[in-house]
C-alpha cells in the first residue's frame, strides 16, 4: 500500500506493531493498538478502509506487472 511506510515512520510513537514476512508469500502486517480506536471508528469504517486499500494494492501490482512486462518485451525485441 503506497504511503504505509511513510505513515509508520511519521508515527513512531504510536502504539502498535509491524510484522514483515519475506519469501514466497511476502506480507506486511500493521497492527494498531490504540485504546480508544472503538470510539473514533466503526467496524464498517474499518471494512471500507480495508476494501479501498486492497483495491489500491491490486492496482499498484497490476501497474508494476505491466511495467515489468513492457520492459521484458522491449528487451526481447532488441535481441530479436
Amino acid at each position: 500500500m503506497r504511503g504505509a511506510a511513510q505513515w509508520t515512520t511519521r508515527h513512531k510513537q504510536s502504539p502498535g506493531t509491524a510484522t514483515v514476512k519475506t519469501g514466497e508469500k511476502p506480507a506486511v502486517t500493521l497492527i494498531n493498538k490504540l485504546d480508544y480506536i472503538e470510539q473514533v471508528t466503526t467496524t464498517t469504517g474499518i471494512e471500507i478502509a480495508l476494501r479501498v486499500s486492497a483495491g489500491k494494492l491490486r492496482k499498484a501490482l497490476a501497474t508494476s506487472l505491466r511495467v515489468i512486462n513492457d520492459r521484458a518485451n522491449r528487451a526481447l525485441r532488441k535481441t530479436g
